[in-house]
């Protein structure tokens, strides 16, 4: 797991929000004439990803599951990290 901190915006307000990140292989290995090829990538587990805190623009916490739409919004924000080098 590895902590992470993302800024999101959402219905015209932005927030700070730091993320517990698990990630996930996901195998994209293809078999084809002249073998396997092996390929794949990092994807966040978004079962075993906590969302720590949210912050909105004056330092107050807000609840990302009260406020509709903005975990989807987490989510979407949350597939700018880059995961290439995890370990």
């Amino acid at each position: 797991m590895s902590e992470r901190e993302i800024i999101v915006r959402h219905k015209g307000e932005t927030y700070d929000v730091v993320l517990e990140i698990e990630v996930q292989w996901e195998d994209d290995s293809f078999d084809h004439e002249f073998g396997t090829e092996e390929c794949g990538h990092w994807e966040i587990d978004w079962d075993a990803t906590e969302i720590l805190s949210v912050l909105d623009a004056e330092g107050d916490e807000v609840g990302h599951e009260a406020t509709p739409g903005l975990t989807k919004a987490i989510q979407e924000a949350a597939q700018s990290i880059d995961l290439s080098d995890w370990d």
